[in-house]
């Protein structure tokens, strides 16, 4: 090391003894704003020096003001707007959320690992009432101000945490038998619940997760992925667009519980399908009833019926005094009102609708089963435990999906191996003579 009063050797020496460096550490002249050092890298990912001291507040003691503040909090939506012309980088709409409110913050330049639900806190110098949009936010009790952000990226800025944890900061007020303000079931909002209140909520888990596609649009191509969601009530379909399309691969089926703020609802081909628009609001694994959406998910994701414990044999039907021939709505009263109660009968039904068995061989997912507390997918009726080495009694759930007579219509209706290979072998015959036919009609 060169001896005092080399500045070099000063600054190196200082540095050293307070700030722990190694020797590898090349020490600056102190007068450049690379040789500053920051505790704002120790907490966030990446190295931006606030040269202006910031006052944390919560978003919802926001005011008209020119005074520096920081606000933290989780994204709940990422929209982009169109750029003005001649702009060369398009304005991105962020959504930020803490435990009190919702505020709005544009900037130009989206950070690549900003996605739904990262927690991250936003500095500024001016903060700016929304007038277009007060009315819209004064209904839903949210803060109706935006963010103004410099081009010089010097005193505004927006930091992303190097710590995720959702025990820092979580998106919902945390108290005791908390009421959520316009939350309601699936079956509620589809139904007629969107349109009896301006911003309504739903809670529901992820039962499956599409790919993302790059769709052309008349604003040119987004990315779009498509989840299917449901809860207790129902299922539905949730469409993400852009940015926010990305955040999903972040997500688990099964597992992720996302409660939503005003979206959208359309019907295609009698399926719902939930939208994401600019002033929805996404919240990830919420602290509410997230467990037991949990534990709901896994026990629809393991369930069997319980129609093996019924046996089915011919000889039973023959000798049964009881014997009739039932419509699927008496067969629904008959469960209501004793649920107990076996009903052993026939029933004269279509077959509207089947799954093709080579998607379901490619899946493993012809018959399903259980035992010893697991779940078994096959594609022959023969197969064994692989713990107790018995044989399992299979079924299938995924072949026939709808069946319907003058009464009502039944959806994945699940039918014993015996019984779906004897219907396989009439289809086999039935197919065969409807090609013999084809042929002799073309020849």
């Amino acid at each position: 090391m060169e001896t005092f009063p080399c500045k070099e050797a000063f600054y190196k020496n200082v540095l050293e003894s307070s700030m722990g460096f190694d020797d590898q550490w090349e020490a600056g002249n102190g007068f450049e704003p690379s040789n500053l050092s920051s505790k704002h890298s120790e907490v966030y990912q990446d190295d931006w020096y606030p040269r202006i001291e910031y006052e944390e507040v919560k978003i919802q003691a926001l005011s008209e003001s020119n005074s520096p503040i920081a606000l933290t909090g989780r994204v709940v939506n990422i929209s982009q707007i169109k750029s003005p012309k001649g702009g060369r980088n398009s304005l991105v709409l962020i959504y930020l959320k803490d435990e009190t409110d919702v505020v709005e913050r544009n900037v130009k330049d989206i950070h690549d690992h900003l996605r739904i639900d990262t927690l991250c806190t936003a500095f500024v110098t001016k903060t700016c009432l929304d007038r277009e949009n007060i009315s819209r936010f004064k209904k839903a009790s949210t803060v109706p101000f935006y963010l103004v952000v410099s081009d010089d990226n010097e005193t505004t800025h927006l930091s992303i945490f190097k710590d995720q944890d959702k025990m820092y900061r979580r998106p919902l007020k945390i108290q005791q038998d908390c009421i959520i303000q316009d939350l309601m079931s699936l079956s509620t909002f589809i139904h007629g619940g969107h349109m009896a209140i301006s911003r309504p909520k739903v809670l529901v888990s992820i039962k499956q997760i599409g790919n993302i596609k790059n769709i052309n649009t008349k604003n040119g191509y987004l990315d779009r992925i498509q989840l299917s969601v449901f809860d207790d009530t129902y299922d539905a379909i949730l469409i993400l667009w852009g940015d926010n399309a990305k955040s999903a691969e972040r997500w688990t089926p099964l597992d992720t519980t996302l409660l939503l703020t005003d979206i959208s609802l359309s019907f295609r081909s009698e399926k719902a399908y939930l939208t994401f628009q600019r002033y929805s609001m996404v919240e990830v694994n919420p602290d509410m009833d997230i467990e037991w959406h949990r534990k709901h998910s896994i026990a629809i994701s393991n369930k069997v019926s319980d129609a093996h414990k019924l046996s089915l044999q011919d000889k039973i039907i023959n000798t049964s005094s009881s014997m009739k021939t039932y419509t699927l709505a008496q067969i629904d009263t008959m469960i209501r009102s004793n649920p107990m109660e076996p009903v052993i009968g026939f029933i004269n039904v279509l077959i509207v609708k089947t799954a093709k068995l080579s998607v379901l061989r490619s899946s493993n997912n012809i018959f399903v089963g259980k035992c010893c507390e697991k779940v078994v997918n096959a594609l022959n009726s023969d197969a064994e435990c692989s713990i107790c080495h018995q044989k399992i009694k299979l079924f299938s759930d995924s072949f026939i999906i709808r069946l319907l007579d003058e009464s009502a219509q039944l959806l994945y209706p699940m039918l014993s191996s015996e019984a779906l290979i004897q219907l396989l072998e009439n289809y086999k015959g039935l197919f065969t003579c409807y090609s013999f036919k084809k042929t002799n009609f073309h020849s």
